[in-house]
């Protein structure tokens, strides 16, 4: 007799994983589930490597099924998505090798805040406090952005800034002082740090 041996039917899924900004990312983590060809449950797991997640070697999926891949941790700096992808493997017309179908075929991460700060003192540099400032601008998504804060001890902070552009300014001096006309106007950018993290 002469063996015949058939290789699994076996694919690879991948997606895209990038931040808002479109830039691909590394990290997180994330879990295919679903049933296989013989009814059995598949559970793999995956991290996003220079923008790519990849899960190897995944076998038939269940005749009319889909598996579900979610992230289970986002990548550093970013909030976790609740999106879920579904994906399939199946025969391709001859049977000689498979098809993969993922979608949608992109998960996007939203970064994290960042907070915006500066010091604000009088003219012979004594901290000030008090006064109202605003800052406006749109984020990543263009949205409109309006934060107003208050001087502390010298210090206004505005908090949870989403990546984008913006412009402060005063729009109330603080208690026995003038206002600073156009000096006053300030600009900001939060963006990604060098590791996007």
């Amino acid at each position: 007799t002469i063996p015949v041996s058939n290789s699994p039917a076996l694919g690879n899924v991948s997606f895209d994983k990038t931040g808002a900004d479109g830039v691909p990312l590394t990290g997180g983590a994330f879990i295919l589930t679903g049933k296989n060809y013989a009814d059995q449950d598949v559970t793999m797991t995956a991290s996003a490597v220079n923008g790519k997640v990849t899960f190897t070697n995944v076998p038939l999926s269940k005749t009319g099924q889909s598996y579900t891949i979610r992230e289970t941790d986002p990548p550093s700096g970013h909030y976790s998505t609740t999106a879920a992808l579904t994906a399939t493997v199946a025969y391709n017309a001859s049977k000689s090798g498979v098809t993969v179908s993922v979608s949608p075929d992109t998960l996007v991460n939203i970064p994290l805040p960042g907070t915006v700060s500066f010091t604000k003192t009088g003219a012979g540099g004594a901290l000030l406090t008090g006064g109202v400032f605003t800052l406006t601008g749109r984020d990543f998504a263009s949205n409109p952005v309006t934060i107003t804060a208050s001087a502390v001890s010298g210090t206004v902070a505005f908090s949870n800034v989403p990546i984008g552009s913006y412009t402060i300014t005063e729009t109330d001096s603080p208690a026995g002082y003038l206002m600073p006309g156009s000096a006053g106007i300030l600009t900001a950018t939060v963006d990604y740090n060098a590791g996007r993290t």
